[in-house]
């Protein structure tokens, strides 16, 4: 049985589950912005550190503007694991972008790790771990449409350099073990609800934000009795589009082919300092301009298809109700 505490004077907690690749970046952003919300980039819970404590509880006593204590990483809804050198450590906050910053990107290698063992099997056992730290905290998990999300997948993957072929995406894709429990929309919703009820888990699609975000961030603050906030929403971390991307895996070959050549990390180089700035960016789309070459991204009709299912109980929320294709309702 669900069980939450009475309200009190004190904040709620709210958690940003993700989904990937479901502008997570601008929603931080929004987090960061907005007066009664208290986030701090890879911090829990509106914390940086165990000394915020104190000050935390101070403004608490004084006002009571604030409404939710938020802590956002999408990697709660999906099966990657922090890699040993990726700990919260300072050296780690640092490459993340510090307390306040309005704009949370990073412009550094992933830090994660695929999980090998079964992939629902972890996100089971995340969500508990959640239960247990944050036993009534209201729920966030913004969810986008199948084939997007895979052609997003395959493309932020190939700017970090992870994939070096501009060819192949779904030989990439298939093999990609993770992609199973990430699209399992159902599983993740249905095992968020079962721990922390119905009423408190709060589920919108991408696709909203995209065609109306006035719409989309209204709603959101409807459902978490928000103030409303005007908000700028520029998007962040959009993914390049088929010759752009092209010439970012074709830079991305050659720096690997000059580590193999030379022995020194001419591709990490690359990648941290040059693949992921505003003057690669213009660099690569001016290329693409003046170029036809392009990377095919489209996704094979019956692989997509072994996904229908994992999002038919989206089909009556009625936030849903003009997005049948990108659910495959």
């Amino acid at each position: 049985m669900v069980t939450h505490e009475p309200a009190n004077p004190f904040p709620q907690f709210l958690l940003h589950i993700g989904a990937a690749r479901a502008a997570s970046t601008l929603l931080q952003n929004w987090f960061l912005a907005h007066p009664q919300l208290r986030y701090v980039v890879r911090g829990i819970a509106g914390l940086e550190t165990t000394t915020d404590v104190g000050g935390l509880a101070e403004q608490f006593l004084t006002a009571k503007q604030v409404r939710y204590l938020v802590t956002s990483e999408e990697a709660f809804s999906g099966t990657w694991l922090p890699r040993e050198t990726a700990r919260a450590t300072d050296a780690t906050r640092k490459m993340w972008g510090k307390r306040g910053r309005q704009n949370v990107t990073s412009r550094k290698p992933n830090p994660y790790r695929v999980y090998e063992g079964a992939p629902h099997e972890i996100l089971r056992a995340k969500c508990l771990l959640l239960k247990q730290l944050f036993p009534s905290a209201h729920v966030l998990y913004i969810t986008r449409g199948l084939e997007a999300t895979l052609r997003s997948y395959y493309t932020l993957n190939a700017q970090r350099g992870i994939w070096n072929k501009p060819t192949d995406i779904m030989g990439y894709l298939k093999a990609s073990p993770e992609l199973g429990a990430m699209l399992d929309y159902d599983f993740v919703i249905a095992l968020y609800r079962e721990q922390y009820g119905t009423e408190f888990v709060h589920v919108l699609p991408y696709e909203l934000l995209r065609d109306n975000a006035n719409e989309f961030f209204g709603a959101l603050e409807n459902e978490l009795g928000l103030e409303h906030f005007p908000f700028s929403t520029r998007r962040v971390n959009a993914s390049l589009n088929a010759r752009e991307l092209y010439w970012q895996i074709l830079f991305s070959r050659w720096a690997a082919r000059l580590e193999r050549l030379t022995k020194i990390p001419f591709q990490q180089a690359f990648l941290r300092t040059f693949a992921a700035s505003p003057r690669a960016t213009r660099t690569v789309r001016l290329l693409a301009r003046t170029s036809r070459s392009q990377v095919a991204l489209e996704i094979d009709p019956q692989f997509l298809e072994t996904f229908r299912g994992c999002a038919s109980s989206l089909e009556k929320n009625p936030r849903y109700a003009g997005y049948a294709r990108e659910y495959l309702f």
